[in-house]
């Protein structure tokens, strides 16, 4: 899993060594999904697309997203800016002298955070015990399947047009939705023995 990296002194390598691992994983994930996953599914699933870009059914970067948010709070918009910034620009393509690509970037990197910090909020409120390894891992799949609906909206209700059936704009938003968190249960699968090879490979003894 993605340790915590959360900065405890203010060398520059304390701030560009949690900037690197999560915009390096966000980066990777970005890679994967537009150069292999969304080919596929193009070629085995055409009628997935729809409504301009279409969802892909297995959106990775979203289980970065979350698990960052999980990890280092409303810091992992920070540290994913850079990864997210270089990723839109090589794979996607947006249209950087519109305001909609910067609110979308608000909304897609900005809701977990959110979602996290209003849990943790009433949970001190409620003067809630720490929760166990266990509840934090639920903490983590319910603030993902919450963030995957609330992100799906707000973007739609900022990227398609009006005049689109309202129908074709909720079926859209739940493949969208289901994208995300398939990307998560993906992530959340393949993160733990990726991690266990490379700690392997660094201590072989």
């Amino acid at each position: 899993m993605l340790s915590s990296t959360r900065v405890t002194h203010s060398s520059p390598f304390s701030v560009l060594r949690p900037v690197a691992v999560h915009s390096g994983a966000l980066f990777l994930a970005m890679a994967v999904t537009w150069l292999v996953i969304s080919p596929l599914q193009k070629l085995i699933l055409p009628q997935i697309g729809m409504l301009g870009g279409g969802a892909i059914l297995i959106y990775l970067p979203f289980g970065i997203k979350i698990i960052s948010a999980f990890f280092e709070g409303w810091r992992s918009i920070l540290y994913l800016l850079p990864g997210a910034i270089l990723a839109s620009v090589l794979f996607i393509d947006l249209p950087w002298g519109s305001s909609r690509t910067y609110i979308s970037l608000c909304i897609s990197y900005g809701t977990a955070p959110f979602i996290f910090s209003a849990i943790d909020w009433a949970s001190r409120c409620g003067h809630h015990v720490p929760p166990s390894p266990e509840l934090s891992w639920r903490k983590l799949i319910a603030v993902g399947f919450l963030s995957s609906i609330m992100i799906s909206l707000l973007i739609h209700i900022f990227y398609v047009p009006h005049d689109t059936a309202s129908f074709d704009l909720r079926l859209n938003a739940i493949k969208f939705a289901l994208g995300d968190m398939l990307g998560l249960i993906a992530v959340l699968a393949l993160l733990p023995p990726v991690l266990n090879f490379v700690l392997h490979r660094a201590n072989p003894n």
